[in-house]
């Protein structure tokens, strides 16, 4: 089945896009290399405002705080920046020091913004939250997991953290910081029980590597997905009770996996996107998301040719089978909840898409 959604595509200059975000007035942060862009997306096409350039090597995650207007970035150097406007309109890097020995692969910030988390090689995750006194971020470090942390997803509630990870299992773990979270919604009378930082709360399975992880707007759901090609959904029925569905899906495994409202949207190898719906504790089957197109219009001369050589040299026919075009060319590597549906970026393409479902 497919179902056909507005994109609207914003064409870039740069390749090997590992990751995206928004920020507080729309503003495109894309990850490329060692390198983040930040562009201007208000006029028909996106303007350049700025290059960050801070890493030595290839940038694996990135994310921005819209309620504190900074930028997040981590990347294989083993290095965490935080990065500031200042009063010149400049952004300006803090680093964070992670003191790990191997690379970082993910990042994200807290609803609250007062805080992030970072996911490494070196079978940690870092909790950061910024020492007023001392004017820099302090890390505490989980060292639970028993491999890899590949993504990172947060409650809503800002007091539980769900990571994946090459050992074939999603955590959810307690990450209540008395100084940062104590005036947090529920804080007192779900978590009262929860005395010690970094405990793991439950642990789900599957048969690959954990790709992605989200949790729902009501935080009482948390979806993830593997690179067995197998997507997973959790429901809290009870405080201490959960319920789990899981489904070998029928394509090439996601990078990465959200919840927009009552639908699971999920994309990966094959550049296409696709949505499940939220039935209960359950879920349908996949439904492929198509970009809403006008009739194109019969090209010829060497344009013609040249697609047919394409086509050739993609699908090994002559003719393109029906339904079987993607909306990028390469692997999905990020998706983002936007307003009114999700974004993508792929690692290789020069676009990122917004959906409107």
């Amino acid at each position: 089945m497919a179902a056909s959604a507005t994109a609207r595509s914003h064409a870039l200059k740069v390749h090997h896009s590992s990751g995206h975000c928004y920020g507080p007035n729309g503003e495109l942060c894309v990850a490329s290399d060692h390198k983040l862009y930040i562009y201007d997306l208000e006029g028909p096409k996106p303007v350049l405002t700025a290059t960050l350039e801070s890493h030595k090597h290839r940038v694996t995650g990135v994310d921005w705080s819209k309620s504190e207007n900074k930028i997040l970035s981590c990347g294989e150097d083993r290095n965490a920046y935080v990065w500031s406007l200042n009063e010149e309109n400049e952004w300006k890097p803090t680093l964070v020091v992670l003191r790990v020995n191997r690379a970082a692969l993910c990042c994200s910030w807290a609803n609250c913004g007062k805080k992030f988390a970072v996911g490494t090689s070196a079978r940690s995750i870092a909790i950061c939250s910024y020492d007023e006194e001392h004017d820099f971020w302090v890390a505490k470090s989980i060292k639970k997991p028993k491999s890899a942390v590949t993504c990172l997803a947060w409650h809503k509630s800002d007091l539980l953290l769900a990571a994946g990870g090459t050992d074939f299992k999603c955590r959810v773990y307690n990450v209540f910081d008395p100084e940062v979270d104590k005036d947090a919604e529920g804080a007192s009378d779900i978590y009262s029980d929860i005395k010690k930082f970094g405990v793991c709360l439950g642990e789900f399975s599957s048969l690959g590597y954990v790709n992605g992880c989200a949790f729902n707007d009501d935080g009482n759901q948390l979806v993830y997905t593997s690179q067995s090609a197998q997507t997973t959904l959790v429901t809290w029925t009870a405080p201490d009770t959960t319920e789990t569905t899981t489904k070998q899906v029928s394509a090439l495994p996601f990078n990465d996996v959200i919840m927009v409202k009552d639908l699971i949207i999920g994309s990966g190898h094959d550049g296409k996107c696709y949505k499940f719906q939220v039935d209960g504790t359950g879920f349908g089957d996949k439904e492929e998301v198509v970009r809403a197109t006008k009739a194109a219009k019969k090209k010829t001369g060497t344009s013609a040719a040249f697609a047919k050589f394409h086509t050739l040299a993609n699908t090994g026919g002559s003719k393109k089978a029906k339904g079987d075009s993607a909306p990028h060319m390469f692997a999905v590597s990020n998706i983002r909840k936007t307003e009114g549906g999700f974004s993508t970026c792929a690692n290789g393409d020069k676009q990122v898409l917004t959906w409107v479902l």
